[in-house]
């Protein structure tokens, strides 16, 4: 276990050195990500326009990952007219709403997986599940 954390510090070591240097900002991200320090990748990939290595990073998104960054990767697909990809980011920052007005927007098809990702839990007001299973019907 303590060899595998001395590789992941080797890794956000690199990284930085990188960064530092300037001149490899591309294996600095891909470092920071494979390090598990995945806002630094995101925020550093937006910073130096570095989008292939956002699409390899947002491919490997999790529910895990803060919403808010959810939500900047999100906008980023959207304004590239990438819709379903911007769909599945804000479902998984649990936007539902925004997730489905994109759907209907654009005309995405609602999968079953995702039908079942929005579907909210017994915690959720009654009224917003009342708006979000009328949109659901929409699409």
């Amino acid at each position: 276990s303590s060899g595998i954390n001395a590789e992941y510090g080797d890794m956000v070591q690199c990284a930085e050195y990188y960064e530092q240097s300037g001149d490899h900002m591309e294996q600095a991200i891909m470092l920071y990500h494979k390090a598990g320090h995945v806002g630094r990748a995101l925020e550093l990939a937006f910073q130096h326009h570095q989008y292939a290595a956002l699409q390899h990073i947002s491919s490997n998104l999790d529910s895990s990952v803060d919403p808010e960054t959810l939500q900047t990767c999100a906008q980023y697909f959207l304004e590239h007219q990438q819709y379903s990809k911007a769909v599945d980011l804000l479902v998984l920052a649990k936007k539902y709403l925004e997730a489905l007005d994109i759907c209907i927007d654009r005309h995405i098809s609602i999968t079953e997986e995702m039908a079942e990702q929005m579907s909210p839990g017994a915690d959720v007001e009654q009224e917003y599940k009342k708006v979000l299973f009328e949109r659901i019907g929409e699409c």
